[in-house]
C-alpha cells in the first residue's frame, strides 16, 4: 500500500497595522439656572358654624306633574238632567263634517286651546249664573281605567269668570261642575301631564229678569134677539124667560200658569234671564162687531197667512187696542202676551198655513197667539223672544244672532225658516214643536240689557 504525501501549509503574514483616528471632545452648551416666582396664597374665608335648625328654600318656576298615565281626549255633553245646567250649547262650534273633524277625533290627535272661542272644532259652549253652578258630563277616550282619568286637572284661562269646583269619575266619563265668577267668557281645559286633551267654553252671566203678563181674550157671542111681541089682545107671559148667558165666540183656552212658566224657565234658563209670568183676569172683547167671518179671523174662522198679510192694518189696530185696555187694567209689567185661540186650526182654501202669533215689533211691548193646538206654550216662548230682540233664523236682520251655518240660506232652509243644523231652535219653525227650545251663544248674547 502507497501512503500520499503530507501537504506542506505556508504561513498568512498578520495585516500591517493602522495608526487611530484621533476624537475631537464636544463641550456642552451651559444650561441656564430656572428663575422660580412665589404665588402669593389666596386668603380662605372663613365657614360659619351651622345651624342647627335648615331653612327649607322653595323652588322657582312652574312645576308639572307627571302622570302615570293620561287619557288621550276628553270632550264634553250636556248633563241628563236638565235641572244641573243653564245652557248647553253644541251648535255653534259645529264640525262640518260631523264625526270626522271634532277636535277629540281621533283621540290621538294633537289637542290645542285655539284662540278664537267659535273655532268649529266641536268644542261645546255653557253658560252659568254670576255665583251659580252648572254641571256637564266628560267623556274620556284612550285611557286603562278611572285610575288614569282622575289624573287629569282642569286649567280655566281666565279663573275671574269660572271656577272648577268638582268633578267625579265614573267609568269613562267625570261629571264636571262649575261656578260662576264675574260676567265674562272663558275657557277650560282638560290637562293631564302638561297636555291639553280637551276642552269647554264657558259664557259667564249677570242674571236679566223680566216680568211678563199672561191674559186670555175672548169675545161673548152676540145676544140673543128679543122675544117677539105678542099679538095684539093676547096675555102677555107672565114670567119672562131669563135669557142664557151669551156664548163665547172664541174656544176656552186652557190656561195652566205653571205649564207656561216650566216651560219658559227651561228655555229662558239658557240665556241667563229668568221670567216671572202672571196671569191677568181675562180681556172680554164688544160682542159686537164680532172677530169671526172675516172681520179679524178669515172667513174659516182660522188665521191663515195670506189672510193676516192682506189685513194686517186692521189686525193690528184691533191687537193695539187690546193692549192699550190691558195695560192700562193691569199696569207695571215689562211685556205682555194675548192668548186669542183661532176657533178653527184648519185653515181653509185658498191658504195653505196659519199664523200662529206675531208682535206688535222686534223688541215691542206685547205678543199675541192664536195657535191654540200642541205647542201652545212653545208658541208664547217663540213670540216672546221677538219681544227681547230675538229673530228667525231666516231672517237677514237677524244674522248676527247666528253663526253662517245656523242661518236658514238655502231656498228650502228660508221656506222652512229652519236650519238643517239646527232643526229645535225656539226661533225656528222646526218640528215637533213642543220640543222647539233651544237657544245658542250668540243668542245668548242678544238678550236686552247684556
Amino acid at each position: 500500500m502507497t501512503v500520499p504525501p503530507i501537504p506542506v501549509v505556508k504561513p498568512v503574514p498578520p495585516p500591517a497595522p493602522t495608526a487611530p483616528v484621533p476624537i475631537t471632545p464636544v463641550t456642552p452648551a451651559p444650561v441656564p439656572s430656572p428663575t422660580v416666582k412665589p404665588v402669593s396664597p389666596t386668603p380662605i374665608a372663613p365657614v360659619a358654624t351651622p345651624s342647627p335648625t335648615l331653612s327649607p328654600v322653595a323652588p322657582t318656576g312652574t312645576l308639572t306633574p307627571v302622570a302615570s298615565c293620561c287619557p288621550k281626549a276628553a270632550h264634553f255633553t250636556a248633563s241628563s238632567t236638565v235641572s244641573d245646567y243653564f245652557g248647553f250649547d253644541d251648535k255653534t262650534n259645529l264640525v262640518s263634517t260631523v264625526g270626522v273633524d271634532e277636535y277629540w277625533l281621533p283621540p290621538t290627535k294633537a289637542k290645542s286651546l285655539p284662540s278664537n272661542r267659535e273655532t268649529r272644532d266641536g268644542a261645546a259652549w255653557m253658560s252659568v249664573e254670576e255665583g251659580k253652578t252648572a254641571k256637564a258630563k266628560i267623556n274620556f277616550a284612550g285611557h286603562s281605567g278611572v285610575g288614569c282619568i282622575s289624573n287629569v286637572t282642569f286649567k280655566p284661562d281666565t279663573p275671574a269668570h269660572v271656577s272648577v269646583v268638582s268633578s267625579t269619575v265614573a267609568g269613562a266619563v267625570a261629571v264636571f261642575e262649575i261656578k260662576g265668577g264675574t260676567e265674562g267668557e272663558c275657557s277650560v281645559e282638560v290637562v293631564c301631564s302638561g297636555k291639553t286633551v280637551g276642552y269647554i267654553h264657558v259664557a259667564c252671566y249677570k242674571p236679566q229678569a223680566f216680568r211678563v203678563a199672561i191674559c186670555n181674550i175672548n169675545q161673548p157671542a152676540p145676544p140673543p134677539p128679543p122675544p117677539p111681541t105678542p099679538p095684539a089682545g093676547a096675555a102677555a107671559p107672565t114670567t119672562p124667560a131669563t135669557p142664557p148667558p151669551p156664548a163665547l165666540n172664541l174656544p176656552v183656552p186652557a190656561m195652566s200658569l205653571s205649564g207656561y212658566q216650566s216651560f219658559f224657565d227651561e228655555v229662558y234658563k239658557q240665556a241667563v234671564a229668568p221670567i216671572t209670568l202672571s196671569s191677568l183676569a181675562g180681556y172680554n172683547l164688544p160682542a159686537t162687531p164680532s172677530v169671526l167671518g172675516g172681520n179679524f179671523f178669515d172667513a174659516g174662522n182660522s188665521m191663515g197667512y195670506n189672510h193676516f198679510v192682506a189685513n194686517y192694518g186692521s189686525i193690528r189696530a184691533q191687537t193695539d187696542a187690546i193692549h192699550a185696555a190691558v195695560s192700562a187694567r193691569d199696569p207695571g209689567y215689562d211685556y205682555y202676551l194675548y192668548l186669542m185661540p183661532m176657533p178653527n186650526l184648519t185653515p181653509p182654501p185658498p191658504e195653505t198655513s196659519r199664523l200662529n202669533g206675531y208682535v206688535n215689533t222686534i223688541s215691542g211691548t206685547y205678543g199675541i197667539f192664536f195657535n191654540a193646538g200642541p205647542g201652545l206654550t212653545s208658541t208664547a216662548a217663540h213670540e216672546f223672544g221677538h219681544l227681547l230682540g230675538l229673530r228667525h233664523p231666516n231672517d237677514t236682520a237677524g244674522a248676527s244672532q247666528y253663526p253662517t251655518h245656523l242661518q236658514a240660506t238655502t231656498a228650502a232652509e228660508i221656506r222652512a225658516n229652519t236650519s238643517v243644523n239646527d232643526t229645535l231652535n225656539l226661533m225656528g219653525y222646526g218640528h215637533p214643536r213642543p220640543a222647539r227650545k233651544a237657544l245658542r251663544l250668540k243668542q245668548w248674547k242678544s238678550i236686552p240689557n247684556r
